[in-house]
């Protein structure tokens, strides 16, 4: 094929392109050029190829304003011409080591032959046609053709065979690259990095290597120390000085300027803080435990996974930063059951028993009555005198044997404690439990024991709890019914086997 013959097979493939295009309203210059002979020679004598093996001989370029539109016109090139899978080039998103950027696609043109495509932003284009250098035009927010230029590099050039010492050179290289939004600060051999305005010590470290930012302790700006939120500037030389035991802190978040120096804080901060709580809710996990009684140790791998989360160490997690309930987790582990370990002090409950005291009596387990109750003796064999509440069920079981019933009295000598079984219904929420025993402390009570069963969204809290007499429990129960998301408190009567 003659030059202009390719010339108008390319304007052809072109045509419904461009109609495309405008259809769906998309700007975009086109540059096309048939590879001249010689080009081709050189290509296949290069890398070895067959003249059936250059797909290049028919070129287009497609020039657009933005990224998005690259792939857009991509899609739309896709749509009318078919392309060859093996000949698709991404280097937008993967652009070459010398910053080169475009999309490159082979199809097959309207008369069957190879055409490749090329599809660029305007600055992708200038950075592929001036080089790395075209980056400065677009920093500086200068895009007008023609006010761009490279002298400057010339400069730099003319300067070094000029100055009398590398010091003079360094110092008009440091004004000349002195910008309004940016900073060029050195190591102490010499070596540029670039920040942002406002910049500290901390986003140098950073700049250098995370590890150096991690451990940075104190930094040193023309050999002198200065602390490590001090706003940098142009041509300052900054050594760090690292320590293994240093840390990131908190406040640093508010000392730098640069997204990586930022993202590497909170990074670490977020690890630092998951290992607090791991920590944290793993010993709130064993406290609670130490109140159950089990044939073997849970399995909290599997009670995590029934809970939502991917292992034991992320449930703990969970719990030290209160994001889950420890009555939560009790309610999963199974078979427990709750091991009372009720200490009573020394019971000083003196009775009157139809007028006489000091006689040979016990107080029902069954309903553990305490002054101001309404109390009953039940005589029972070899064991003396029982005392129940009036209303406990084992005295309504032997009502039709008055005969063992005996009137008796409190009569109190000190400050006497006695130990109270409560449970509570409540909504589950975080802090609940601590809110509960707030209300119990208000009213001087002790609380000796508790455990907690969580179901669905519902918590029963059973409490033993020591007062002085049902006036003081009263104030409890009243204080406990007062909190947010209480449903029911209740005096339980435990049961026993005796």
């Amino acid at each position: 094929m003659t030059r202009q013959e390719r010339e108008d097979d390319i304007k052809e493939f072109q045509i419904p392109l461009e109609e495309r295009l405008h259809a769906n309203g998309i700007k975009a210059e086109f540059t096309s050029r048939p590879k001249n002979f010689y080009s081709i020679y050189n290509k296949m004598k290069a890398r070895g190829k067959s003249f059936e093996e250059i797909y290049d001989l028919l070129a287009v370029r497609i020039i657009t304003d933005t990224v998005a539109e690259c792939y857009i016109i991509l899609g739309l090139v896709h749509q009318i011409y078919s392309p060859n899978e093996d000949r698709f080039k991404d280097y937008i998103s993967r652009p070459k080591s010398n910053m080169y950027q475009s999309l490159h696609t082979s199809v097959f043109g309207p008369k069957g032959q190879y055409v490749e495509v090329q599809i660029r932003t305007a600055q992708m284009h200038d950075t592929a046609e001036i080089g790395i250098a075209a980056h400065w035009r677009y920093k500086s927010n200068n895009k007008v053709p023609g006010a761009f230029n490279l002298s400057w590099l010339k400069q730099f050039g003319d300067w070094e065979q000029e100055a009398p010492n590398p010091l003079e050179f360094m110092e008009n290289l440091k004004a000349e690259l002195a910008s309004p939004d940016e900073i060029f600060v050195f190591t102490p051999k010499g070596d540029l990095h670039q920040l942002p305005k406002g910049a500290t010590p901390i986003d140098f470290a950073f700049a250098i290597h995370t590890d150096i930012g991690l451990h940075c302790e104190r930094a040193k700006v023309n050999d002198r120390v200065v602390p490590l939120s001090t706003t940098l500037s142009s041509g300052e030389i900054v050594e760090i000085v690292t320590k293994p035991q240093q840390k990131p802190k908190l406040a640093w978040l508010d000392q730098v300027k640069t997204a990586k120096a930022r993202q590497a804080i909170r990074h670490w901060l977020r690890e630092e803080q998951y290992d607090h709580n791991v920590r944290l809710g793993k010993d709130e996990l064993d406290r609670e435990l130490k109140s159950y009684r089990a044939v073997s140790p849970p399995d909290l791998d599997t009670v995590a996974k029934e809970l939502g989360f991917s292992d034991a160490e992320h449930l703990c997690a969970a719990l030290g930063n209160g994001d889950l309930s420890v009555g939560k987790v009790i309610s999963r582990i199974a078979p427990l059951k709750p091991m009372r370990r009720v200490i009573r002090p020394q019971d000083r409950r003196d009775i009157r028993i139809q007028g006489m005291k000091n006689l040979m009596i016990q107080f029902g387990k069954c309903c553990d009555p305490i002054p101001g109750d309404e109390i009953v003796g039940l005589v029972t064999r070899g064991r003396g005198v029982t005392v129940h509440r009036t209303d406990c069920y084992n005295i309504g079981r032997i009502s039709a044997e008055p005969d063992r019933l005996l009137k008796v009295d409190w009569e109190l000598d000190g400050e006497p404690a006695f130990t109270v079984y409560l449970r509570t219904r409540s909504r589950d929420r975080k802090s609940l439990l601590a809110d509960i025993s707030g209300a119990i402390s208000t009213v001087g009570c002790n609380i000796r024991e508790s455990n907690t069963h969580t179901d669905g969204h519902i918590a029963e809290q059973d409490f033993w709890i020591d007062v002085a007499d049902n006036e003081q429990l009263r104030q409890a129960i009243d204080q406990i019914e007062h909190i947010e998301g209480v449903l029911e408190v209740l005096r339980v009567d435990e049961p026993t086997n005796s």
